[in-house]
């Protein structure tokens, strides 16, 4: 393989609990200052101040290290966190996409059951009532505040054309092209926030 093939590869490095505690055990950073405390003078009348004093240096070091490791635990559940709402909203958007699809046949006319459709709608939309105001990303906000306005809007047309479905064919043609837009959007917003990823953590392209 040339290096440009190589380099033109996403390589992923994935770390072991184990070897990271070898790896460790066995590092200069470890090893010398084991060995410096072992050849201390322990049986000479200053080594209480030795052990006063390595006390204190390893005091100072948990007290950095503890403050660092809880930093970035926070920040590991904070992006973790981000990225299940976002996955929650593209696979919304893309149900909802899905649905609306489905109310049309392969030549584009209307084939739905408006009953049917009025009661799937009707569930996606309590869905969007009750359950993503804890999502405080803007972008998001904005594109599932757009969904939660836009489904009554569906809904009413469904109602309305029940008994003429073809008067109604411009309205849910519209609304078709709206909701593939929001699951473009959406899977757009994905896309940005696992970029830090490796390939194979990454959401799985639905639509």
């Amino acid at each position: 393989m040339r290096l440009k093939d190589f380099l033109a590869h996403e390589v992923t490095i994935r770390f072991r609990a184990g070897a990271i505690l070898m790896w460790l055990l066995l590092s200069p950073a470890v090893v010398l200052p084991l060995l410096w405390l072992w050849t201390l003078p322990w049986d000479s009348p200053n080594a209480p101040s030795w052990v006063q004093a390595v006390g204190s240096v390893s005091a100072i070091a948990v007290a950095v290290w503890l403050p660092w490791h809880e930093r970035n635990r926070r920040q590991a559940e904070e992006f973790k966190r981000e990225i299940g709402l976002g996955r929650r909203l593209y696979y919304a958007a893309f149900e909802i996409s899905g649905h609306v699809d489905s109310l049309f046949n392969e030549f584009g006319a209307l084939r739905y059951r408006p009953d049917e459709s009025v009661t799937i709608f009707t569930g996606l939309y309590e869905r969007f009532i009750h359950s993503f105001d804890d999502d405080l990303d803007p972008a998001r906000v904005k594109l599932t505040h757009e969904l939660r306005q836009n489904l009554p809007l569906l809904i009413a047309n469904l109602r309305v054309f029940a008994s003429k479905q073809q008067e109604g064919s411009s309205e849910l043609s519209a609304a078709q092209v709206y909701y593939r837009e929001a699951v473009r959007l959406s899977w757009q917003q994905l896309v940005e926030a696992e970029q830090s990823l490796p390939s194979n953590q990454r959401t799985p392209r639905a639509h």
